[in-house]
């Protein structure tokens, strides 16, 4: 078997904008399978459902400073093809904890 990967890329850098919280950091890998290069098995949205493993695993709602790496496998029967998304899971306030904020930031 011969495998490759890709470098990470970071796709963004940001602060944690005042009305989420952050939940953690996260790194969740989702592959699928190219059976004998044309028949696709849990082929499609390799890339979305990364990014929504990495999501719902901390019960968040985004991912920011969010990195991703591909990688691919060569088998004897076909091809296999991951994606890792790693970043920071953010999950946006409820409503008393945005009034308890910004009365903190009165005081």
């Amino acid at each position: 078997m011969v495998s490759c990967a890709s470098i990470p890329q970071k796709l963004s850098s940001v602060p944690i904008p005042p009305n989420y919280k952050e939940m953690g950091e996260i790194s969740c890998t989702k592959c699928g399978f190219l059976l004998f290069g044309v028949i696709p098995i849990d082929f499609r949205g390799i890339p979305q459902k990364a990014y929504n493993c990495a999501v719902t695993t901390k019960n968040g709602d985004e991912i920011i400073n969010a990195t991703i790496t591909n990688r691919w496998f060569y088998g004897v029967i076909g091809t296999g093809y991951c994606t890792q998304i790693s970043g920071t899971v953010i999950k946006l306030k409820d409503e008393a904890e945005t009034v308890k904020q910004n009365i903190e930031e009165i005081k």
